[in-house]
């Protein structure tokens, strides 16, 4: 890849052909079953408030994504839920989510099926905030879970690939808002509704090619 406009475009797609939760970047991604580059150092621990709860994570979760790999910007969205025990293969520990692409044709967006399955335990009494991220997500942490996303695109029915994920809730005085971490390479913000997220990445609507600017942040060498 070419400079830093090449490792953004890489960083913001779900789909490392690519895909963004926010998705891929740098030389090589953190899929599972790989080992990943020793290049971050890790220093905060999660601060976990008493007062909020074990589920900040549940519910949906948006992102503007501005992968310029891509021919527009795209809607992404994330839908998670704790197990309850009752269902098979299930325990109340579980989180899961369901990544896809929402159609936005009235703003020029692009839009295709890749869709993704996430599979994680909740792992914020024990998660390292590693040093590059900004100071103000690692002290507002209340929640972490840790587990594997698989990338779909059909017609194929097998995974495109896997990867390690920690998704990564924050919660300030303006609310929640999640951030989709792939380890030792980059984190990318995720937003309770849409517009919040249109709103915290503005461009003309509908897309003129005007691209919005890039959100993602990128691991820095230790």
């Amino acid at each position: 890849m070419r400079g830093k406009t090449a490792r953004c475009a890489r960083a913001t797609s779900v789909a490392v052909f690519l895909l963004t939760v926010g998705v891929g970047c740098g030389s090589s991604s953190h899929v599972a079953g790989t080992s990943a580059p020793a290049t971050v150092t890790v220093e905060t621990k999660a601060r976990k408030p008493s007062h909020l709860t074990s589920t900040a994570l549940a519910g949906q979760w948006n992102r503007l994504n501005s992968d310029r790999s891509n021919p527009a910007p795209e809607h992404e969205h994330l839908d998670c839920s704790q197990g309850d025990g009752a269902k098979a293969r299930t325990s109340a520990d579980t989180w899961r989510c369901r990544y896809d692409k929402i159609p936005q044709p009235t703003l020029n967006f692009h839009w295709n099926s890749t869709h993704g399955s996430f599979s994680g335990k909740d792992a914020t009494a024990t998660w390292s905030c590693p040093s590059w991220v900004p100071a103000g997500i690692c002290t507002n942490v209340v929640q972490v879970v840790e587990g594997k996303m698989a990338f779909f695109h059909p017609p194929i029915r097998h995974p495109l690939f896997t990867v390690v994920e920690d998704l990564v809730v924050s919660h300030t005085g303006n609310g929640q808002r999640l951030y989709v971490y792939w380890a030792q390479q980059f984190e990318c913000p995720w937003f309770r509704t849409f517009a919040a997220a249109q709103a915290a990445n503005p461009l003309p609507l509908p897309f003129n090619g005007t691209w919005p600017r890039q959100d993602c942040v990128f691991a820095r060498p230790s």
